[in-house]
């Protein structure tokens, strides 16, 4: 027999289907007035008599606390009252907090980037020379280098030649408009790669608000898109959903729990072997712990009887046992390893447990190759 009893709690289940259909009669009997409800009558004249009520009695609270009453004024009367000093109170407390963000920012802004600019020297002179360069362009978007312009004349006058054509009026006419087309694509060029530029420079300094205050600057396009996503139809209205739902909730509770059971209950069972141990070593060290420990060990008996004579598990833990485990287990294991291993083996659930706390031990082993010594 093992040492605790290893049966796990039953696991209850519940039939929806059933409890479905027993809810649906009961619903319909509850309607009807017909069966438990006859002494109450149809709902549905219930409803006619009292809702009416209701809706009024919802009315006239409503309209009190609007209005109020004879000898009290209503919320109106105090939000016309109230709502102009809410509104300087909580203006006030907005500029103060939007003027204490800037202030930190300003404060914080140029620290934050001299860490940048060290802790990453080789970015930050390449982004500087990129800014530069690109400053350096927008100072005269449309300006031509020498070489651009002999590039752009050339391929004006070569394609004019192939066609045939001299350098009459309106070939020089169609060379300016294709300077000039070139001259607006550099412009073109040169913005898109000051955007880039600008980007650049955000995604290596980072927002300095969001680094100091916690929170982004502005709204971001996928922060809008999240937002947008968020909004959507109603969610029809099921009643039965929730109820399936909740019943599959608690078989799989159920089944959780009795999973805990049983891992408790070998985890019982390991904590019984450990401490039976503890009493044989207190009893039998010091008549047998000297007797043969290196060969003991090399045997390995109770690994061997857990994880069986092919698996090279029990190697892995004959390792661990050498040169890892406390000196008082290997000595008790050593004295009393073979004589456990006999008693073991005929008790399977107990093995189960031993194996996984086997495991345990060996884990920061499963990467290396046992060493024989």
């Amino acid at each position: 027999m093992g040492l605790y009893s290893s049966s796990a709690p039953a696991v209850e289940k519940r039939d929806p289907a059933a409890e479905a259909s027993s809810t649906l009669l009961a619903q319909m009997e509850m309607e009807r007035g017909t069966g438990r409800f006859a002494a109450v009558g149809p709902r549905i004249n219930i409803e006619r008599e009292y809702r009416p009520q209701y809706t009024q009695l919802d009315n006239d609270m409503a309209r009190a606390a609007l209005y109020g009453t004879q000898g009290n004024n209503g919320m109106l009367a105090l939000m016309a009252e109230s709502g102009p000093e809410l509104a300087r109170i909580n203006q006030a407390a907005l500029s103060t907090q939007r003027a204490g963000d800037l202030a930190d920012v300003s404060a914080l802004a140029g620290s934050a980037r001299t860490a940048y600019d060290q802790l990453n020297p080789e970015g930050a002179a390449m982004l500087k020379r990129i800014n530069a360069l690109r400053m350096e362009e927008l100072e005269n978007p449309y300006a031509m280098s020498a070489s651009q312009r002999r590039g752009a004349e050339q391929n004006v006058r070569g394609a004019q030649g192939v066609r045939g054509m001299g350098m009459g009026p309106t070939d020089a006419f169609q060379e300016a408009m294709y300077l000039g087309d070139r001259q607006r694509g550099l412009y073109n060029e040169r913005l898109q790669g000051a955007g880039q530029t600008i980007g650049m420079n955000q995604a290596f300094y980072g927002d300095p608000f969001q680094q100091i205050l916690g929170r982004p600057s502005g709204s971001s396009a996928q922060g809008l898109y999240q937002q947008a996503a968020s909004v959507g139809p109603d969610q029809v209205f099921d009643p039965y959903s929730s109820y399936f739902g909740n019943a599959y909730g608690f078989n799989a509770n159920a089944q959780n729990a009795s999973n805990i059971a049983q891992a408790n209950n070998k985890a019982a069972i390991t904590g019984a072997l450990i401490g039976m141990g503890g009493q044989l070593g207190g009893a039998g060290i010091g008549a047998g712990g000297q007797m043969g420990a290196a060969s003991i060990a090399k045997n390995c008996w109770v690994a061997r009887e857990v994880f069986g004579q092919t698996n090279p598990e029990w190697l892995r833990f004959r390792t661990w046992l050498e040169t890892r485990a406390p000196r008082w287990f290997f000595r008790l294991y050593n004295a009393h390893g073979e004589q456990f291993a006999a008693w073991v083996a005929d008790k399977p659930i107990l093995k189960r447990g031993l194996r996984r706390w086997m495991r345990a031990r060996i884990a920061g082993l499963n990467n290396q190759n046992p060493v024989l010594p």
